[in-house]
């Protein structure tokens, strides 16, 4: 089977990934960028259940054409997730910053929502070029061990369910999703600083993100903040994606031997 065949089996199983499941990424960004203090258990709740209140459906896919543009061993999956994270990162954090920018803008004041050209206009009179990749480096960090995480996870669950017998779309579903939630429990932490700093037009660094958080949000639960909705949206698109990559790479699969 082809290179060209997996790029467009993955990249079919992408957009329609993206397609179900960008609602609750901007959910997830608006809960991450909320600088509200945890001073009672119910916020989260209380801020999600605002977020669904106030919001028009169609807000909710707001950045969606930015997004869907993105969207062995154990040493060969942890080196090749790195090494593709590293590549990738070129081309995604342009379309991570905008995607994440236009889902918050204009959320707390009422200000009248822009399109990407007019986001991209405000980012380069604000920042220039170098605005586009802000957080690039952080997102490594983010996105690096977590990409390790999920398809050393991932490769391992394959393996111990199989039992030699032909894997289902029930199976690649349900170890996408275990493998997932781990690995994007664990990076949330990070991608919460990732997200404030991308989404902001201000001069402020990571490590003073980090310590605002710290000192005026709760203190470690800070960190944790939008971890909720960033699995459940992590979650059925990693699942959705890699079970329809799986299924049609097996269909092509069948065909060439048949």
């Amino acid at each position: 089977m082809s290179d060209n065949t997996n790029i467009i089996d993955s990249s079919v199983a992408a957009v329609i990934s993206r397609l179900c499941t960008h609602p609750l990424d901007t959910i997830r960004v608006r809960l991450q960028t909320n600088t509200t203090s945890r001073s009672g258990s119910k916020l989260v709740n209380n801020l999600f259940i605002q977020l669904i209140r106030k919001s028009p459906i169609k807000s909710y896919y707001s950045g969606l054409a930015v997004a869907a543009s993105l969207d062995t061993s154990t040493l060969n999956h942890m080196s090749s997730a790195a090494i593709a994270e590293i590549c990738s990162g070129v081309f995604w954090t342009p379309m991570e910053v905008l995607k994440s920018k236009l889902q918050t803008y204009g959320t707390s004041n009422g200000t009248i929502r822009i399109n990407t050209l007019q986001m991209s206009k405000l980012i380069l009179e604000n920042e220039g070029i170098k605005g586009f990749f802000r957080g690039y480096l952080l997102s490594l960090v983010v996105f690096i061990p977590h990409t390790m995480i999920y398809f050393v996870l991932y490769e391992k669950f394959k393996i111990w369910t199989k039992n030699e017998r032909n894997l289902t779309s029930n199976d690649y579903l349900i170890n996408s999703a275990i493998a997932c939630s781990i690995a994007g429990s664990i990076s949330n932490i990070l991608d919460i600083i990732k997200t404030r700093w991308q989404v902001s037009f201000s001069k402020e660094t990571p490590l003073k993100i980090m310590k605002n958080m710290y000192k005026n949000e709760g203190g470690l639960r800070a960190f944790t903040r939008g971890m909720g909705a960033r699995v459940l949206w992590m979650v059925p698109s990693s699942s959705i994606s890699m079970t329809i990559y799986e299924i049609l790479k097996n269909k092509r699969k069948q065909r060439i031997s048949s």
